[in-house]
């Protein structure tokens, strides 16, 4: 992860969603309401986070006397793995953030924040994730070589055009620059997916052509 300021080394988030539908159809596990299921499986698992005997009787989760035997000193967020209009608003209503799969840009990510926003019932603060397609390559034919059929899968599965899937690729500094754009649209952490041979290499460039512009950036941290 590469993010504006030093996070604690415990520090642990809690990630939920609903599933990709097409593969929970596929192992015969998909819920008749996938909102149900993200709304029902964020609160029992705060509540189990929190120490407390979890009881749901839901339209997907349902759980009895359920308990955590070690729950966490310090009650961790709860983020969702959404991306959809109204699973994000409903993350802006049941979650502490959300997270955005990989392939989208910053007008994706100003658009997910509205969502969330309209959703949200209280004050308090939520967090914006990305994951981002990375790869660091000079040569541009070798670049698209390695590059291009994960993003040509990826548009596939968005359903839009592969060149309108994002991803932070060319050089270090022109990656670099990539995350940049995200974090002005308001992503708190970029998660960086390497494509390719070498990826902690790739990692290392992106983040020391970041570091160059801000020192302050490290691999794990928190900007707010």
């Amino acid at each position: 992860m590469v993010h504006r300021r030093l996070a604690l080394s415990d520090h642990f988030t809690a990630g939920v969603g609903h599933g990709v539908r097409e593969w929970m159809v596929k192992v015969g596990v998909a819920p008749r309401s996938p909102l149900a299921l993200l709304e029902e499986t964020a609160a029992a698992v705060r509540g189990l986070l929190r120490g407390e005997e979890v009881n749901v009787e839901g339209r997907e989760v349902r759980r009895d006397a359920a308990r955590l035997v070690h729950p966490p000193a310090a009650v961790p967020p709860v983020v969702a793995g959404v991306v959809r209009p109204r699973s994000l608003e409903l993350a802006g209503r049941v979650a502490d953030g959300a997270i955005i799969a990989e392939g989208h840009g910053p007008a994706d990510l100003v658009a997910a924040l509205g969502h969330m926003e309209k959703g949200r019932q209280t004050d308090a603060q939520q967090s914006l994730t990305v994951f981002a397609f990375l790869c660091v390559e000079d040569d541009p034919a070798l670049l698209q070589a390695t590059v291009g059929p994960a993003l040509a899968g990826h548009a596939e599965w968005l359903g839009r055009p592969v060149e309108q899937v994002f991803a932070a690729t060319g050089p270090a500094a022109g990656a670099a620059a990539r995350v940049r754009e995200l974090w002005a649209a308001g992503a708190d952490t970029v998660v960086l997916r390497a494509v390719g041979p070498e990826p902690l290499r790739q990692v290392e460039a992106a983040v020391r052509a970041l570091r160059a512009d801000e020192p302050g950036i490290a691999d794990r941290s928190s900007k707010r």
